[in-house]
């Protein structure tokens, strides 16, 4: 299910979008926007998850006063 769009996707929007409606005062008017919440929230879900950058330690430099040439 790696596809954001895929059909089960939007299944599973209206399915969540339906017992929210059954359980909540909802405008028929506004019910579209119900099932594009919970379709975004779904996609945002599927999203890789982003990892922080692994800082790099520097090498020692010469330690103490430069030589002198």
């Amino acid at each position: 299910m790696s596809d954001v769009s895929s059909p089960a996707l939007y299944a599973l929007a209206a399915k969540i979008a339906t017992s929210y409606a059954r359980t909540h005062t909802v405008p028929v008017d506004a019910l579209p926007g119900v099932i594009q919440q919970a379709f975004q929230g779904l996609a945002r879900c599927m999203q890789p998850v982003a990892t922080a950058p692994v800082p790099v330690k520097k090498a020692p430099g010469r330690v103490g006063r430069p030589r002198k040439s």
